[in-house]
């Protein structure tokens, strides 16, 4: 059945198969750490030309590479 935890810890024996965990006070931008702990995630920027394989430009930018792919050919 669906288990709640309003406060306190709860401990399984196995494993736990959920769609999401909701975090009261969270953001859509925050994720569950392997610890218990929230983190938010960075921002990635930049965008892309149709038919070009992305690349990362630096940590978070995205550009096009030299690569393409179109219905027939892959070319560089």
């Amino acid at each position: 059945g669906d288990q709640t935890i309003t406060s306190g810890i709860k401990t399984f024996a196995s494993y736990i198969i959920a769609d999401a965990f909701v975090i009261a006070g969270g953001t859509n931008t925050q994720y569950l750490m392997a610890d218990g702990s929230v983190s938010t995630g960075g921002t990635i920027q930049g965008g892309g030309t149709t038919n070009y394989i992305p690349r990362w430009l630096n940590s978070n930018t995205l550009g096009d590479s030299i690569i393409y792919s179109n219905v027939t050919k892959i070319g560089i």
